[in-house]
This record gives structure tokens, C-alpha cells and sequence, in this order.
């Protein structure tokens, strides 16, 4: 039991810091790297919400540091900060996205009101498993795959299409598959591995973010009523 405690924390580092990575590499030209690319300024909101969801991925690791390094105690303690950071997030992702809706910022191929309804579902994917990993914090075997899953099937979608090897904005790729779905499994493919089942959390997560994957939003984005609504939202 120890052992298998050992290397799923190991995992679960190992997870986080990928996320990370892959959260640098897609915004290191539109963001953190912007200034070396020359591509064109951000509105003070964009510069704050990539600010916040910088914080929260340093965030997830520190926290999946903490539990692999056997500081329980600490995790817990912060644990209070991630709830208000987990907020924070919702709250300007919302923002975020009504502000390109409002202003047509569109993404390549997908028009605005794409785009705002893609960038909705992240967030409400993001808030229904960090608000769950919250209310089962002391279930660990729950938890850190709620907290994991809010990460890869909540954020990881903004960055991949982004990501220079995969050079399509707005579209759809084989690449973009491949990655998305290697993060989204990751989970449930080592609970195969070490314990011969997936864990419900798994499941569960995993059917509700393959039944709510971008291509169904694009579908539903593409309706005259979803126009309307976005509009009448933007215009609030």
C-alpha cells in the first residue's frame, strides 16, 4: 500500500508539471512570451485572467508537490486559498469570454459566438470537478483524480490548440486529438495499470468531458439560437 502511495503521488506530480508545460507552450506566443513574437497587445482583463490562470496552475503543482513530498498537512491548509483561486478563475473566464464575444475575437476558423460558447464549457467543466474535488477532499482517492480531471479536461483545451507543434487555431487536428485525449486518459489508464480498475471519479469524469467535447459545442455554437443568446449576453 505505501509503495502504490509513493507512485501515485509521483504520477500525479508528474501530471501536474506536464500540464504546466503544456499551459506554457500553448500562450508563449499570445502571452508569456508575447513580447519576442510581437503579437498584438492584450485588454487589461486578458492580461489579469492569464495572470489568475497562470497562479492556478502553480498552484495545482505546488499542491501535488506538497502531497508527494509527504506534506499533507500544508496541502490541506492551503487548500481553503485554492477554493478562492478556484473562483477567481470561473469568474474571469466568464469575464474573459463575454469580452471576446463583445469585441469579435474570433479563433481561425470559429466565429465569435464559437468561440464564447467553447470558452463556457471549459469553465463549466473546470467548476463542476473543482467544486466536487472540494466537497470529497477527504476522499484522497477521489480527490486529487477530481482535481486532476478539472485541470486536463477543464483548462488543458484552451492551451492545445495553441501549441506550435500543432499549428491549427480554430480547427481540429489530429494532433489536437491525440494530445487532448493522452492527458484526459492518462488517469484512468494508470488506474488500470496499478490497480486493475478505473476509479468512479474516472468514469464518470471522463464520459461527462467526451459528452461535452468541443465538437458538440461547435455544433450547438452554430445554431441561430445560441447566436442570439450570445449576443444578448454580450450586450448585457
Amino acid at each position: 500500500m505505501a509503495a502504490r502511495q509513493v507512485r501515485d503521488r509521483r504520477f500525479y506530480l508528474a501530471m501536474a508539471i506536464a500540464s504546466l508545460l503544456l499551459v506554457f507552450l500553448g500562450f508563449s506566443r499570445t502571452f508569456y512570451l508575447k513580447s519576442y513574437f510581437g503579437t498584438p497587445p492584450l485588454a487589461p482583463l486578458i492580461v489579469v485572467h492569464g495572470i489568475v490562470f497562470t497562479a492556478w496552475m502553480f498552484f495545482f503543482v505546488a499542491q501535488t508537490f506538497f502531497i508527494a513530498s509527504g506534506r499533507v498537512q500544508i496541502h490541506r491548509t492551503l487548500g481553503y486559498a485554492g477554493g478562492v483561486l478556484a473562483a477567481l478563475m470561473v469568474i474571469l473566464g466568464v469575464m474573459a469570454a463575454i469580452h471576446a464575444e463583445k469585441f469579435g475575437h474570433g479563433q481561425g476558423t470559429r466565429d465569435p459566438q464559437t468561440v464564447f460558447l467553447v470558452a463556457l464549457g471549459d469553465i463549466l467543466t473546470f467548476a463542476i470537478f473543482v467544486g466536487a474535488g472540494f466537497v470529497w477532499r477527504r476522499n484522497r482517492e477521489a480527490h486529487q483524480r477530481l482535481m486532476l480531471l478539472a485541470t486536463v479536461a477543464g483548462l488543458l483545451s484552451a492551451a492545445i490548440p495553441r501549441l506550435p507543434v500543432i499549428g491549427v487555431i480554430g480547427g481540429a487536428s489530429p494532433g489536437m486529438v491525440i494530445v487532448g485525449m493522452s492527458f484526459l486518459l492518462a488517469g484512468p489508464v494508470y488506474d488500470l495499470i496499478s490497480r486493475r480498475r478505473i476509479h468512479p471519479a474516472y468514469i464518470w469524469g471522463c464520459l461527462f468531458a467526451l459528452a461535452t467535447l468541443p465538437p458538440l459545442r461547435i455544433a450547438i455554437a452554430a445554431t441561430p439560437a445560441w447566436h442570439h443568446i450570445a449576443n444578448w449576453l454580450a450586450n448585457l
